[in-house]
Order: C-alpha cells, then sequence, then structure tokens
C-alpha cells in the first residue's frame, strides 16, 4: 500500500516535467519590431566654424532663401538657422545669420575684390551677437560648385577672414546649400 500510494504520487507530478518538454517544433520565432523609434532630426543646411565653435544651422525656412535678381544681374542667399550641441557635429547651440551677394548666377569663385561681393555672418543672440562683414584687407574666397536652376540647390563653400568691429574673425569649413527661389 505503501508503494502505492508514491507510484500515485509519481503519476500525479509526472505531466508536470513533459509539458515544457517535447519534439514537435512548435516553437515560434520572437517578433522583431522594426519601427524606428527615434526622431528625425533635421539635416544641417550650412555650417562654419570661428573661434573653435562648430556651427551646423538647421534653417528657418521662413526666413532663409536664395534668388536672382535679374534688375541688378545680382545672387542673394539669406540663411537664418539655429545650431543645437551635439547635432551634426556643432559644438554649440546658438542662432546664426549669413548673407552673401554676388554678381551673376554663374558657379565660380569669389572673393573680397570681386565686384559687389559681400559676405556677412552674424551669431549669437542679443548681447552676445557678433556681426562680421568682408572687408577689402581681409582674404575671403567663396566658391559656389552647384548653381541650379528655379528649385533646384544653390551649393556653396567658403573659407577665410570677415571683419568684426576693428578685429577679424576666421571662418572655416564654411558650407551652405539652398534651393533656388524664384528670380526676381
Amino acid at each position: 500500500m505503501k508503494n502505492l500510494k508514491y507510484l500515485i504520487i509519481a503519476l500525479m507530478i509526472s505531466p508536470l516535467f513533459l509539458v515544457n518538454t517535447g519534439c514537435d517544433g512548435d516553437e515560434v520565432p520572437p517578433v522583431v519590431d522594426t519601427t524606428d523609434n527615434t526622431e528625425p532630426t533635421d539635416t544641417p543646411a550650412c555650417g562654419f566654424t570661428v573661434s573653435f565653435q562648430n556651427y551646423q544651422l538647421v534653417l528657418d525656412q521662413n526666413l532663409s532663401q536664395g534668388s536672382w535678381r535679374k534688375d541688378i544681374n545680382e545672387t542673394l542667399i539669406n540663411i537664418v538657422g539655429y545650431s543645437t550641441k551635439g547635432n551634426a557635429g556643432a559644438s554649440i547651440t546658438s542662432k546664426a545669420e549669413l548673407e552673401l551677394s554676388f554678381v551673376g548666377k554663374d558657379p565660380g569663385v569669389y572673393t573680397q575684390n570681386s565686384p559687389e561681393f559681400s559676405l556677412e555672418i552674424a551669431t549669437g543672440e542679443g548681447a552676445k551677437r557678433i556681426e562680421s562683414s568682408s572687408d577689402a584687407a581681409q582674404n575671403m574666397a567663396v566658391t559656389v560648385s552647384e548653381y541650379g536652376e528655379v528649385g533646384e540647390l544653390i551649393k556653396v563653400t567658403f573659407t577665410g577672414e570677415l571683419k568684426s568691429g576693428i578685429n577679424s574673425r576666421s571662418f572655416t569649413k564654411g558650407f551652405l546649400e539652398i534651393e533656388r527661389d524664384a528670380d526676381r
């Protein structure tokens, strides 16, 4: 009778061990979540380094434009953007503005000695705003590598010195890309 009691207990417990084992291969593969939960970040369309500060500007589309003025044969590019530290290699969080004008609408190299050439860059806001502009005594080279039709890109790189009060500031690794607006 004693052995029968152990046999009944063993029969009652044995299904517990058999449930977790099997050979039928009905395992359900894990579900892989392919959704991208990261928030998209805007690609900087303008950037430069000045005084060891790397600006990577995401443009304010309402205030930024690039167009050709037919009446005076001049290209005018206005950039207004904001650089956020840590994004795209930016080392500073700050607003910056850039205004570039030159004669014509052709790719090429423009310098401080080119006719009607002007480059102005303002960094910071309020009391920390620093304005710099091209000057005949300061070397500045702007290379227009692409000048697309209306709706296409204008691509520019620049490097050199701009006048800021009685001082000069060195700008390196400068670039900008902007969609060309309708001619004016």
